[in-house]
């Protein structure tokens, strides 16, 4: 099985005290972990991906038993899953648990952290958190914004936009923006895509 290793876990890492990671041929490391192993220094060890317990497992799945597992993986996500809790039905309903959100620095700013809750082909959905900052962005699909807290100037071809707490943003695909933060925003956003 592969394991993934995220932003947030090269953090708690890093508050324990530890510096060095253990990878192997299985593990996965998103862009911004690597990024922070290099900020932090932390030293990367490799070793050899051992089959031995997998092996032990059995891997004689009956048909039915691997549609399940198939099943749940796309209705449930992999990536994802990693970073909140939620309840899933068959049908693909989720309930995400927000108390449960684990955020992630992304490399678009210094001040800027997000989490992507939904991904449904094109459509995907998310919160993102931003803390005295400015973020130049080109979007590339139709996006709308809903800010739950705090407040921000959206700048687009030399005019400014404020929206705060309670305001919903809609912005088209290809626009060229700049979201600037005086002191802190959090947004839920939606992405779709135009036909």
């Amino acid at each position: 099985m592969k394991r993934l290793i995220c932003y947030t876990d090269i953090e708690e890492a890093h508050t324990k005290g530890e510096n060095y990671l253990i990878i192997n041929d299985d593990t996965i490391v998103t862009p911004l972990a690597k990024d922070l192993i290099e900020e932090y220094e932390l030293e990367v060890r490799y070793e050899q991906a051992s089959y031995e317990e997998e092996e032990s497992l059995g891997l004689n799945f009956s048909k039915e038993t691997l549609i399940e597992l198939l099943r749940k993986v796309l209705t449930e996500g992999t990536e994802l899953a990693s970073n909140f809790e939620y309840e899933a039905h068959e049908n693909g309903l989720k309930v995400i648990k927000g108390d449960t959100v684990r955020l992630e620095k992304m490399a678009t700013g210094e001040s800027v952290y997000s989490q992507q809750l939904v991904s449904e082909g094109a459509t995907n959905a998310g919160i993102v958190e931003m803390k005295e900052t400015s973020v130049d962005r080109v979007l590339e699909n139709n996006e709308i914004n809903y800010v739950s807290s705090g407040s921000l100037t959206i700048q687009i071809d030399g005019k400014e936009y404020q929206a705060k707490a309670g305001d919903t943003i809609y912005i088209p695909k290809k626009s060229c923006i700049t979201w600037s933060v005086p002191e802190q925003a959090n947004l839920f956003y939606v992405t779709c895509p135009t036909n």
